[in-house]
């Protein structure tokens, strides 16, 4: 087998995230160091074979750049076109360029940590969720970032998100109809774990208790599909646009991928399992 290629050297905390670049040439990381990490994927280029070989030893590759910004734990960082966001404990959502700078700091939900982070495709546009129960949209247009003097400053002005969308604010007839379809859908006690947008009008909720659940953004309507009992529990799940393919992992560290067509021809996901 393989050995280890490198090891990314420069955290002093846990890692609570990590993330490739669409071009694959880049990682950015967080950590409750309080620090955003930049690390250059291109430099982990060894022969596999030597390595298997015990020929070489892994890489030890420091970061690029070492952002520092945060008041308080980084619980996720992605990134956006040339950018690179992060949000965390201390409610803030934060821009970085490429060169390790700071160039925006938007703040504007209530209380402790921004949970959720997401960018849309374009990298033009950043939603966050936070425990407040609030989603707020962001820009990352460049004629909306203002780079701040450096990375360490936490006095620079903040800016408001370009909308707000509040759980209280989105209940319409349509909605609450959708409401009562999820609760018809569930037994009592279970709830939605992990949902992700497989195509501009369709998302996949995963419940606490398994079940694979089709949400249409237009009809606004819930379909069930199937329950899979290795997706009881906590998930996460990831989604590749280009083929919608979906892969959620579970607690029992299995792995079921399924596609959109896959599930609207009624076939049984794959299920693969840890080492």
């Amino acid at each position: 087998s393989v050995g280890l290629l490198a090891r990314l050297v420069g955290h002093t905390g846990v890692l609570f995230s990590i993330c490739f670049s669409a071009d694959g040439k880049f990682l950015c990381s967080s950590s409750d160091d309080r620090t955003v990490c930049l690390w250059d994927a291109s430099a982990i280029v060894v022969d596999a074979s030597a390595l298997s070989d015990g020929i070489a030893e892994p890489l030890q590759i420091s970061p690029v750049h070492r952002m520092f910004g945060h008041t308080a734990r980084v619980w996720s960082c992605l990134f956006a076109g040339q950018n690179i966001v992060s949000v965390g404990e201390d409610c803030e959502c934060r821009i970085w360029g490429s060169d390790g700078t700071c160039k925006q700091r938007y703040s504007g939900h209530v209380g402790k940590s921004i949970w959720s982070l997401a960018v849309d495709p374009s990298g033009h546009t950043v939603a966050t969720g936070g425990a407040d129960g609030a989603v707020h949209c962001w820009s990352t247009r460049p004629e909306d970032l203002t780079a701040l003097a450096t990375t360490t400053t936490t006095t620079a002005s903040t800016s408001s998100p370009s909308s707000e969308y509040h759980a209280s604010d989105l209940i319409t007839s349509q909605e609450a109809m959708s409401a009562m379809l999820f609760k018809r859908m569930v037994q009592p006690g279970d709830f939605p774990r992990c949902t992700a947008l497989v195509s501009a009008t369709q998302a996949i909720t995963i419940t606490d208790r398994g079940l694979i659940l089709e949400y249409d953004c237009i009809s606004r309507q819930f379909r069930l599909h199937k329950q899979c009992d290795e997706l009881a529990g906590p998930t996460v799940i990831s989604v590749c646009r280009r083929s919608q393919m979906c892969c959620v992992g579970g607690l029992h560290g299995h792995i079921v991928c399924f596609t959109k067509q896959s599930l609207a021809n009624d076939s049984e996901p794959v299920t693969t399992h840890s080492m």
